[in-house]
């Protein structure tokens, strides 16, 4: 392979790479958005603490 083609495969590659790190911090930042924002943790004990209420009175 020659010098051009190698050119060519590192471009790609740096392309590659810089969309997979853009799409980790974007999964990043909403997962932090949820948890801060959105309940995260509290909301899902609130869910299981009102199944599991649901669950005794039937």
């Amino acid at each position: 392979m020659d010098m051009a083609g190698l050119q060519f495969w590192s471009d790609k590659m740096h392309v590659v790479l810089g969309i997979i790190f853009a799409l980790f911090i974007i999964c990043f930042v909403a997962i932090v958005i949820e948890e801060t924002f959105l309940g995260g943790r509290r909301r899902r004990n609130a869910e299981k603490n009102a199944r599991a209420c649901n669950n005794e009175v039937q």
